[in-house]
């Protein structure tokens, strides 16, 4: 039984295993986030993958050779889930080389051992504990943090808010007090408009100065506006609520502190797999998100945490820059209102920040006539309370 099925499920297993945990090293390398958790769940949610896929090749390699079974399995699923993981057609070319060397590296080397039962299983669990000791490794930042140069001491504080998928005219509704007073307030810019089809394309635009036109991550040469403010001086944090400007899209870059609050999971089967930001940005995590309901962070959650953050910084004596991005500000509209109007109350005084108040669209908006137009408000001087 083992020669005739059990060897395609291995060779299956262990082309998939090394297809996610490459795509997992692929993705770590990108950007530096450190999130190591993705090596195991890439390595055993792909090699659960290519097990049942290795079924389809059983019949066709049934009366092969045990080692001719395990080379075409193995090729043949590193072939298409490389091609379905990457988008790569070059992954088929593995059909070509691949059958014939790893026939030959388990007839004539100590790799032989891998197509029997006891050698398999030993090696199995070996490369799982592997896996598990990296998934294990605390996460760390690899980037370099910003250069502060110069001093900033006598400048303002900056704080920037950007609400997802909030239009202008949305707030003529009423359903915002706390805004609308900061509007009476701000240099309002009447002919603001979204630059960029996706979230991420109009954010790295505003942050970087340049269109954008690519998916993430953001290319690392270019200045950023807080690499700039850093080297003015300025202490620098950002905290963000959607996954496209998590760490892996190379949004960090500038900040002192960066964090990327994800939403509440509602199925507590995966929640210890997605609770780590590099799992989330697997190509086959992202098909079973579409499976598993989220729930977003309540804004006073998020709000709270931030404030803590600007506590923090306020530590240093130092003016700071501070981003925070909050998302889905249509159907929460009420709430954000709401806790803006309270960080805002508690930011007031001597030491107020400047506050730029914009949105961020994307293709959703499109309609009949494409007009993606967003506030984009500065309130210069704090409201004055008597």
């Amino acid at each position: 039984m083992w020669n005739k099925f059990g060897v395609v499920l291995l060779a299956g297993f262990q082309a998939g295993s090394l297809v996610g945990v490459f795509e997992a090293v692929q993705l770590l390398l990108a950007v530096g986030a450190g999130e190591y958790d993705a090596l195991l769940w890439g390595g055993v949610l792909y090699g659960t993958l290519g097990l049942f896929a290795s079924i389809v090749y059983w019949i066709p390699l049934w009366k092969m050779r045990t080692e001719s079974k395990y080379a075409l399995s193995f090729s043949l699923n590193i072939s298409v889930l490389g091609w379905w993981t990457f988008g790569s057609v070059w992954w088929f070319g593995a059909v070509a080389i691949l059958p014939w060397l790893t026939s030959v590296m388990v007839r004539r080397t100590p790799l032989r051992m891998l197509i029997q039962p006891k050698g398999a299983s030993v090696g199995l669990v070996l490369w799982l504990v592997l896996l598990s000791i990296f998934s294990l490794t605390p996460s760390r930042t690899v980037y370099s943090p910003p250069v502060h140069q110069n001093s900033a001491e006598g400048k303002p504080n900056i704080l920037w808010i950007v609400i997802d998928q909030l239009r202008s005219d949305m707030l003529q509704s009423g359903r915002a007090p706390a805004l609308g007073a900061l509007y009476k307030r701000s240099i309002v810019f009447e002919n603001a408009f979204s630059d960029g089809s996706s979230p991420f394309q109009t954010l790295a635009s505003a942050v970087s100065g340049q269109p954008i036109d690519t998916p993430p991550p953001l290319p690392s040469q270019l200045s950023t506006l807080p690499e700039r403010l850093a080297y003015e001086g300025y202490q620098t944090v950002a905290m963000v609520t959607d996954r496209v400007f998590g760490r892996f899209s190379n949004m960090h870059e500038g900040f002192d502190r960066f964090r990327y609050i994800p939403p509440r999971l509602s199925s507590t089967n995966i929640r210890f797999g997605f609770r780590n930001e590099g799992t989330q940005h697997l190509k086959i995590m992202r098909l079973m998100a579409r499976w598993f309901p989220s729930e977003p962070r309540r804004v006073q959650e998020v709000v709270q945490v931030f404030t803590r953050e600007l506590v923090t910084l306020g530590m240093t004596g130092a003016p700071w820059f501070a981003v925070l991005q909050i998302g889905d500000g249509t159907a929460r509209l009420e709430e954000i209102d709401k806790q803006i109007g309270n960080l805002l109350n508690n930011l007031s005084g001597q030491h107020a920040p400047i506050v730029v108040l914009t949105g961020n669209l994307g293709p959703q908006w499109q309609s009949d006539v494409f007009d993606p137009q967003i506030p984009l408000w500065i309130q210069v001087q704090p409201p004055t309370h008597r």
